[in-house]
């Protein structure tokens, strides 16, 4: 049986590995010892995932997961309206997304109100199912036509945010929105609590992965294991057999889903530089995907 296995942000940055050495890991030694080298163009996890089911750029994530936490995405368009913290230093402004916050339900449902009355007259709907874990991912719909050009938080740290922020496509100016996002949660009641219990702030949203549900055809895997939302939704968008990953990349040699993942044919590994050793441990532990495909039938002799 072929096995694909995708491990965002795998490889360190020269420097990083010099000075902190990433710790022993057998299962993925043992992978990697298997795996047949193939060298491709630079992408992300996410565009490697939509390309694997038919999905063509622009890659409307957010309507795909507003799906899997439970929303209607079937009309209208949908975008993250991700809650984003910012700093600002000498150089630049600095944004560290969802991921750092730790935001509670009821944070969000009062932040959630706030932007749906202030909008209201923009035809604008702010939604934050509360999925069983963090982070909880915040959408807003709108018209299809309202949907602009937007950049991922992981790809807009990496440079200045002024050149990453959405470009209107309809009526709506959308860098106008972020910034009146700002000027309503500065000062709003749930910051000035998360302030005097030493917790950074929720600056305002962050719109991205926006688009209409796209549409996708069944990859060639028999099965996926993931901790990716998104491959889980991709997988469970065509009744694809799916399970979540029971333990992490250290104990990949436990883990099975219907059958055994050897022998591994090939493994798929993403160089997405993260900005630490930390992120890097904790993308080994937690965000990889498994993809058990069938075994190549030998011809007959008939």
């Amino acid at each position: 049986m072929n096995l694909d296995v995708l491990i965002p942000s795998l490889f360190l940055p020269a420097q990083i590995h010099t000075q902190f050495p990433p710790p022993a890991v057998p299962a993925l030694e043992r992978l990697l010892a298997r795996a047949d080298r193939q060298v491709e163009g630079a992408t992300g996890a996410s565009s490697w995932l939509f390309q694997r089911w038919g999905v063509g750029a622009p890659y409307a994530i957010a309507p795909l997961l507003a799906e899997h936490d439970g929303l209607d995405a079937s009309n209208d368009g949908w975008m993250f309206a991700e809650p984003v913290h910012l700093i600002a230093d000498r150089h630049r402004l600095k944004m560290f997304p969802a991921g750092f916050l730790e935001v509670s339900a009821a944070e969000t449902a009062e932040l959630i109100s706030t932007l749906n009355v202030h909008f209201a007259d923009r035809g604008l709907e702010f939604h934050a199912p509360v999925p069983a874990s963090l982070p909880r991912r915040w959408y807003v719909r709108c018209p299809p036509s309202e949907i602009p050009a937007t950049t991922s938080p992981e790809a807009a740290r990496s440079g200045s945010l002024a050149d990453f922020q959405p470009t209107s496509t309809g009526t709506l100016n959308w860098r106008s929105l972020q910034n009146e996002a700002q000027m309503l949660f500065f000062g709003h009641p749930v910051n000035e609590a998360r302030e005097e219990a030493g917790k950074p702030t929720i600056s305002g949203v962050w719109f991205w992965g926006g688009g209409a549900r796209p549409t996708i055809r069944k990859p060639s895997f028999e099965s996926v294991v993931a901790n990716s939302a998104l491959a889980m939704a991709l997988a469970k968008k065509l009744a694809s057999a799916c399970c979540p990953c029971r333990g992490t990349l250290f104990s990949l040699q436990r883990e099975t889903c219907s059958r055994s993942l050897n022998p591994v044919a090939n493994v798929r590994a993403m160089q997405i530089f993260p900005n630490g050793r930390a992120n890097w441990n904790d993308s080994i532990a937690n965000g990889f995907c498994l993809f058990p495909k069938p075994s190549p039938r030998a011809p007959s002799d008939a």
